[in-house]
């Protein structure tokens, strides 16, 4: 069951900070798992694009090649589409939620989204529920 709890507040922290300071794109050091979650939220339009740039410094006896990604957020009518989310597990919580437990929480979300870490990777909840899958709360959407 891979979790995603450090990637993905170093993810939605970086979102939100520039959220709040109304920036159009930010940078992200490349990383295996951030990449995989940047996807997953441009697959939802959770963020907008994303494009990998590769910035060379060069110093004296070496030269330095590393990879960022650039991701632009998501704005509807000045409005983002990404502001309302909250982090619900973190690296030293995490809360298992089982296949009973998701179709009994469905019917009581309303318009929110669960994100949930199975062993089929990243998924919302009505996903999880439609394969029969329990497994880790990464966090939570509203409208």
């Amino acid at each position: 069951m891979l979790l995603y709890n450090d990637s993905t507040n170093y993810v939605f922290n970086h979102i939100k900070f520039n959220l709040k300071n109304k920036k159009i794109y930010f940078h992200l050091p490349y990383l295996r798992k951030t990449w995989e979650l940047i996807i997953f939220f441009k697959k939802y339009s959770l963020v907008s694009t994303y494009t990998l740039i590769k910035n060379k410094k060069s110093n004296k006896n070496n030269k330095i090649n590393k990879i960022f990604i650039k991701i632009y957020l998501s704005y509807y009518r000045n409005l983002s589409t990404t502001s309302n989310f909250k982090m619900l597990s973190t690296i030293t919580k995490t809360f298992y939620i089982s296949y009973r437990s998701l179709k009994i929480l469905n019917l009581r979300t309303g318009c929110g989204l669960y994100l949930i870490s199975t062993s089929y990777g990243l998924m919302f909840h009505t996903q999880a529920i439609e394969k029969h899958l329990g497994g880790f709360v990464v966090a939570f959407f509203w409208a």
